[in-house]
Formats: structure tokens, sequence, C-alpha cells
């Protein structure tokens, strides 16, 4: 190996110059011949006979016609629907959309956030708790609530406070 100060070599052995002079792209097992490689796999490609062509093109034929036919009928089912779901809408006075998204929705129900009293008494109760005010566990019946007025409701909760923080971005609450 060269020295640290000669200029010529750059600190490289000789083989890896040569290396890098080549012109030609190397491969990991030139560069490495006494290390084992993994032959590459090869790929056998099925000879098929006359027999196997006409069969295998009277396969393929008969999937594209299945195809074209299933096709075929989604279209006229849709063609149908849409024909019913207009006479549908002009028989009850409504527009194809609302009598569409009626027809086709799989739920009328939208998924909420909205917070409930239950909920709420339940977040009221755990910072209670945290805090260290109560160490006990939070009672199943409302009305046995024992800081409220009687009626299963604590004093504190009042309205929309009890609903949540108020959002920092908006002011209003969520």
């Amino acid at each position: 190996m060269s020295s640290p100060t000669d200029d010529t070599n750059h600190g490289f052995t000789p083989t890896e110059l040569e290396l890098r002079d080549h012109d030609e792209v190397s491969t990991w097992a030139e560069r490495n011949p006494m290390k084992p490689i993994i032959p590459p796999k090869k790929n056998k490609t099925i000879k098929l006979t006359d027999a196997g062509k006409i069969t295998a093109h009277a396969r393929t034929q008969q999937t594209r016609e299945n195809k074209e036919r299933l096709t075929a009928d989604i279209r006229k089912f849709k063609e149908e629907q849409a024909r019913a779901l207009q006479e549908i809408a002009e028989r009850h006075g409504r527009t194809l959309e609302y009598v569409q998204g009626r027809a086709t929705a799989a739920t009328g129900f939208k998924q909420t956030r909205a917070p409930n009293l239950h909920n709420a008494k339940l977040h009221f109760m755990a910072k209670e708790i945290n805090e260290g005010r109560r160490q006990v566990k939070a009672p199943r019946d409302p009305a046995s609530y024992e800081g409220g007025s009687g009626h299963g409701r604590p004093d504190s909760i009042r309205g929309e406070e009890a609903f949540g923080r108020p959002n920092q971005t908006t002011g209003t609450q969520h």
C-alpha cells in the first residue's frame, strides 16, 4: 500500500484504481471471484402445443364474452334503476338527487361528535377524582350524585360549559 504522502495513488491500491479505470460495467461476481454467488433463477417457458394454443384462445374468448354480457346486464340495470328513481321523484315531488341519496344510502344517520349529559357528568367527576377532592368511584345512578340539586345533575354543570372546552382558534365550543 502506498504511503499517505504519495499523491499519485491517493491512498488507493492499484487494483481499485484499475477497476475505476475500466469503462466496462463490473459486477459483484467479477470483483469477488472467490466468493460464492447465488445463481439467477431462470424462468422456464412452457411450450404450448397446437391443441393447447387453441384451448387457451377459446378460454380467453369465453372470458371476454362473459365480461361483455355482465357489463351489458349491469348497464341495463342502471338504466332501469335511473328510470325508476326518476318516476319516484316525480311522483313524490322530490328532486332526483334527493331520491338517489335516500335510495342508495347505506344509512341515514351521520356520525356526530356532540357530547351528552352523561359524558359531561363523567368528565366532571373524573376531574374531581384526579384533583384528589373525591376518592370514590363515579355512581352509576345519576340521581344519586350528591353534589347536585337532587335532579341527577350537578350544580356546577350548567349548559355548554359542561360540554367541553372552548376551541382556542375560533372561540366556539366543541
